[in-house]
């Protein structure tokens, strides 16, 4: 899991078997000093440097360690270049929480409690893959995305869309994973587009 939010780290840290990995500390550890100017200066040019791939690289042995956990926290991973070099080297294990927790969210967590939603998560990263499937739809696809999506990219919507022979993508801004109850008129929209006229 990729986090930014302290108080699901907090929550998985108190309820799991959780560790956090710190990518302030990963600074710290390659040789800079604990001063936050210089530590944010730091992780620029390691982005700069690297692409992003600091984060994964430096989290490797740490997560290698801890891999009997039921959920490892890297806090704070905070460029989409980051989550996608931690995707390449974890896949669908990795999920990234961006910005607030919209408040439908936190109420659903609340109400399936923690270990439900973290048994979720577990899930979803170990399905299997699907891409023969879209490969051989004859029924038509429509792959819709939001802009701020953190737990899919854009690209992984874009590669539905394509490997579906009658596939489309389409996108949802100022909208994040959960399209339908962030906003219903809008992915109504594209789903009543898709009945209409993909059909």
């Amino acid at each position: 899991m990729a986090s930014g939010k302290s108080v699901i780290t907090n929550e998985a840290l108190k309820r799991f078997s959780a560790h956090r990995i710190s990518t302030r500390q990963l600074i710290i550890d390659a040789g800079t000093g604990d001063d936050r100017s210089r530590l944010i200066e730091e992780g620029k040019r390691l982005d700069r440097e690297t692409g992003g791939s600091w984060v994964a690289e430096q989290s490797r042995k740490y997560i290698e360690q801890h891999e009997a956990c039921d959920v490892i926290i890297i806090d704070a991973v905070r460029t989409k270049e980051q989550v996608d070099h931690l995707r390449a080297a974890y896949g669908g294990r990795v999920w990234q929480q961006q910005g607030p927790l919209p408040p439908f969210v936190r109420e659903m967590t609340v109400r399936i409690g923690m270990e439900t939603y973290v048994r979720r998560q577990r899930v979803i990263g170990e399905r299997q893959d699907s891409r023969d499937l879209l490969r051989a739809a004859k029924q038509p696809v429509r792959a819709i995305c939001g802009r701020e999506d953190g737990m899919s990219t854009i690209e992984e919507h874009i590669e539905i869309a394509e490997l579906a022979p009658r596939g489309r993508f389409s996108i949802i801004e100022q909208c994040g994973h959960m399209t339908i109850l962030e906003r219903p008129q809008a992915a109504t929209a594209l789903l009543r587009d898709w009945l209409l006229y993909d059909t």
